[in-house]
């Protein structure tokens, strides 16, 4: 075996455990602790209780994840395969990038960047949290609740909302969402009720759409299957086109009604 090969297998081996060692098992980190590395959860329950850390948090392979009790983490939230995942309790996290896992639910906590949610079951729940860019709720099962009750407070979202495909209803009540809400492709009751909206596009949609007492600057409404219900919001452009049946509503006030909105 030649000094050459040998050093080779040795560089290997050494990067290996580098790799390795910068992968800290959640089973491992007690409440409160920090943690300069990733955490890694790829089997049964993860909680992180006021703990801090300096890095990613990867769950993996079906299993959970919660945080509560201040829980910062510096780095991503990713979720490839995991089961259920509970962001709550002053959790603040960069970024979460969730795809084919479970229910997520992010309630009293600060995503600083963006909610990303992709090919999963088990629906998104959002209350009482801080999201500064763009939560995307992508070809996904289960329903998209954003909605202000006693035991949910309303959320500040900075930017934009986008959910494309998938099954289950999306519900937007007395939330208000910095930039626009666009909703395609969706087999789910659709409902905004309540909210303040700079854009809202509402696109193939095969089940009902409710649109009450909500504040929009724009509307785009086209090709929905399910049924279309306008009813005691203020609208800036409202633009309907190619729905079947045609839209319904009462007690609006329109600037500008376009195409089969014309007279609302």
């Amino acid at each position: 075996m030649t000094s050459t090969f040998l050093a080779t297998l040795l560089l290997s081996f050494t990067v290996f455990a580098a790799i390795q060692a910068n992968e800290v098992p959640c089973s491992t980190v007690m409440p409160d602790d920090v943690v300069n590395d990733d955490v890694i959860a790829d089997s049964g329950p993860c909680v992180l209780d006021g703990v801090t850390v300096n890095g990613d948090v990867k769950v993996e392979n079906g299993a959970s994840l919660t945080t509560n009790g201040d829980t910062t983490i510096d780095g991503d939230v990713k979720g490839d395969g995991a089961g259920a995942i509970s962001l709550l309790q002053g959790t603040s996290v960069k970024t979460v990038d969730v795809k084919e896992s479970g229910a997520i639910t992010v309630k009293g906590s600060t995503i600083t960047a963006g909610l990303k949610v992709d090919k999963s079951v088990g629906g998104l729940i959002i209350c009482g949290s801080t999201i500064n860019d763009d939560i995307e709720y992508k070809e996904s099962d289960g329903a998209f609740l954003l909605v202000e009750s006693s035991s949910c407070p309303t959320n500040t979202i900075s930017k934009s909302i986008k959910i494309d495909k998938g099954t289950g209803s999306v519900q937007i009540i007395r939330n208000d969402v910095g930039e626009e809400v666009s909703i395609k492709e969706r087999d789910g009751e659709v409902t905004i009720e309540g909210a303040e909206l700079n854009k809202l596009t509402v696109e193939k949609v095969e089940k009902k759409v409710l649109v009450d007492g909500a504040t929009v600057e724009e509307a785009q409404i086209k090709e929905n299957t399910g049924g279309v219900v306008i009813k005691n919001s203020v609208l800036g452009t409202l633009d309907c086109q190619d729905n079947s049946p045609l839209p319904t509503g009462s007690g609006n006030t329109v600037d500008d009604g376009i195409d089969q909105c014309l007279n609302f």
